[in-house]
């Protein structure tokens, strides 16, 4: 079976601007989510020192620990209600809610009073920094050729 000059193009090739930007914002979107996990980590025990008692310093390992455990079971519940979110709203709805919301989470994170409420505030950052993502994996290869959209999401 003879292969067309189409089958040897390289995927990248065929993507029009608007597919190279939904996949670039996509692919943005997680690259900011990874940075803000990793700042948690950096900066967690910072912001419990100043949210503990100096007798519970010692510690701030184990508060640490469950205040990234929680943000990362964040993750995981918000993927699932963007799932249902994304089926009734769309795709472009979900991620500007998703946006906006975690945005207001990741502010209001700033002013929490002690260590339990850092926690949950940080969960809800989780929920909210999920959907902006789960939304994006699908997205990105749904925009463009079917053969190149295999490639691309692997």
């Amino acid at each position: 079976m003879p292969v067309s000059a189409i089958d040897r193009t390289p995927w990248w090739n065929s993507l029009s601007r608007a597919q190279w930007n939904t996949l670039l914002a996509s692919n943005l979107g997680w690259l900011f989510d990874g940075y803000e996990t990793y700042a948690l980590i950096i900066t967690v025990g910072v912001a419990l020192r100043q949210l503990l008692e100096s007798a519970q310093f010692a510690q701030i390992p184990v508060y640490a620990g469950l205040v990234i455990a929680l943000t990362l079971l964040g993750w995981g519940v918000g993927g699932l209600i963007a799932g249902v979110l994304t089926d009734y709203l769309g795709r472009k709805r979900t991620m500007i809610l998703a946006i906006a919301a975690y945005s207001v989470m990741t502010g209001l994170s700033a002013f929490a009073w002690n260590w339990q409420s850092f926690a949950a505030l940080r969960f809800l950052v989780g929920v909210r920094s999920d959907p902006s993502g789960s939304p994006a994996l699908p997205l990105s290869p749904s925009c463009g050729p079917i053969a190149p959209a295999a490639r691309a999401s692997a």
